[in-house]
């Protein structure tokens, strides 16, 4: 501001966008997945032809800290969280290889609603996390209308919250063939 006096600090966080190795994005850190959020909704949002992706974690990423006190959210925190906006429509293999997402505060899941093709998550952990919605919301994957949904070595620690067809890991499966895997839920629903 043109009145403020004295010395003045200002912090910048940088962000860049995945990069692809071999087949696979890589993700590392809270940036590149915000991004890859993104992306993955532009992608799908404006392509006719839906591309299949392969997406790796190769560190654990934090988007917030402390969203559960107690296992409940923590309201006095709400207005400084880093919202989740769920991968809509992804197609492929989500691998976390064995790393964790901590601190999603968002709606719908992890993925949120996915219209077609097939989806295999694997080897990925969620903790620390708050998820609501209406309908159709699960900690991992709020709603599932694709050929086919695979969840296999994954788990979701939090609170998932909504109204109708909700669950620790899924909120809801239309038409798809389903199989979980070696996976659980721990906390609220």
């Amino acid at each position: 501001p043109a009145d403020a006096k004295g010395t003045q600090t200002f912090y910048a966080k940088w962000w860049h966008y995945p990069q692809m190795v071999g087949d696979c994005y890589e993700l590392g850190d809270e940036g590149e997945l915000i991004l890859f959020s993104s992306f993955v909704d532009s992608l799908y949002r404006y392509s006719v032809n839906r591309p299949t992706l392969c997406t790796k974690l190769t560190n654990d990423i934090v988007l917030n800290k402390n969203v559960l006190v107690d296992g409940k959210l923590d309201s006095s925190k709400i207005s400084s969280f880093v919202q989740w906006f769920p991968l809509n429509n992804y197609q492929g293999v989500f691998d976390g290889n064995g790393h964790t997402i901590s601190g999603l505060y968002g709606y719908k899941g992890f993925f949120g609603k996915i219209e077609s093709g097939n989806l295999v998550i694997k080897n990925l952990g969620i903790v620390d996390s708050h998820i609501s919605g209406g309908n159709d919301v699960g900690g991992v994957v709020g709603e599932m209308y694709g050929k086919s949904l695979v969840i296999a070595n994954s788990y979701f620690e939090g609170v998932v919250k909504g109204y109708e067809n909700v669950g620790g890991l899924i909120g809801y499966t239309g038409r798809s063939q389903t199989l979980v895997l070696s996976s659980y839920h721990r906390g609220l629903v």
